[in-house]
C-alpha cells in the first residue's frame, strides 16, 4: 500500500510544480527519501513519473 504522503506527491507532480517544492509541501526531509520512496513503489523516478501523468493529462 502506498503511503498517503506519498500519494499527494504523486499527485502534486502532475502540475506545474517542481518537485523540489512537492517534496517539501507534503513532508518529505529530503528529495533523495523521495526518490528511493518512488523507485521502490513505482519503479520510476519522480521526474519521469512526472513527465508521464503530465503527457496523460494532455490528452
Amino acid at each position: 500500500m502506498m503511503a498517503p504522503k506519498f500519494q499527494e506527491a504523486r499527485r502534486s507532480l502532475s502540475g506545474a510544480n517542481t518537485i523540489t517544492a512537492v517534496a517539501y509541501d507534503v513532508g518529505y526531509e529530503s528529495i533523495s527519501q523521495l526518490n528511493r520512496d518512488y523507485r521502490r513503489l513505482v519503479n520510476l523516478t519522480p521526474s519521469d513519473d512526472a513527465a508521464t501523468l503530465r503527457a496523460t493529462l494532455r490528452r
